[in-house]
């Protein structure tokens, strides 16, 4: 199996690839997680590969995606997959292709975003004194994003990506009526990676935790702990696949 060129590692990056979700917006009818689907029309959307890597990614699932651009970028051990209990068979199936030195480490993801994260976090080691979050559902993500929004996460003490809202925006009653027409010039759309210092992260998930409540990311955890995460510009393509026309 291929993997990109890499960089030098990055000695105090941890990543944790969060692939726990329940996917239950994306219709499968033999109730496959997303995931775990594959999508030629995807992997042509990654214009830097040649013919055969291409033909090698097609046949990939999503997860594979982030794994094999991420591969090689954080020291032994310090790349963690948090995943549904019951997908860990198959998952580990496909991480069997890799060479053990690129390999991740799997952990079982928990009920909440918040639950899973820190299970990921907990097993990274001590020298990771930054973690990448990245959803496996957004399979284009690239190096040079991990790398940008880590430098900005240094000079920030944190960095989560995010794009300006363009799209006009409109506030409804319940049946679907305007009320009225929102102020776009302060609104974003945040994706991820979303990269802080690894103890920080730690300590706003259990806080999370033990409050019962659940953001939908880790800028949310790190909010309600206190912190005002930066949000580091991105315009490439970095899609979140959804629904199951979201792979066309």
């Amino acid at each position: 199996m291929t993997l990109s060129e890499s960089p030098s590692i990055i000695e105090d990056l941890g990543i944790v690839l969060a692939a726990g979700g329940s996917g239950t917006r994306f219709a499968d009818a033999a109730g496959v997680s997303k995931l775990l689907v594959s999508s030629n029309s995807l992997a042509e959307r990654r214009t830097e590969l040649n013919a055969s890597e291409l033909a090698e990614f097609a046949d990939l699932p999503l997860f594979m995606f982030s794994v094999l651009e991420f591969a090689g970028l954080t020291p032994s051990g310090a790349f963690v997959i948090a995943v549904k209990p019951d997908d860990i068979p198959v998952f580990e199936k496909h991480l069997d292709r890799l060479p053990v030195e690129n390999r991740p480490r799997i952990v079982s993801g928990g009920a909440t975003r918040a639950e899973s994260v820190l299970n990921a976090l907990r097993a990274l080691p001590e020298s990771a004194g930054f973690a990448a979050v990245h959803d496996a559902a957004r399979p284009l993500g690239t190096r040079k994003l991990m790398l940008d929004c880590l430098a900005a996460a240094r000079k920030h003490g944190g960095a989560v990506a995010a794009k300006r809202m363009t799209d006009t925006l409109k506030r409804t009653d319940d049946d679907g009526f305007v009320l009225e027409t929102l102020d776009r010039s302060d609104i974003w759309s945040v994706e991820t990676p979303q990269i802080f210092k690894t103890r920080e992260l730690r300590e706003a998930c259990e806080q999370a935790i033990e409050s019962g409540v659940n953001p939908t990311d880790d800028a949310g955890v790190m909010e309600l702990a206190g912190h005002r995460p930066f949000l580091f510009e991105y315009r490439g393509d970095n899609p979140k696949i959804t629904f199951a026309d979201d792979l066309q």
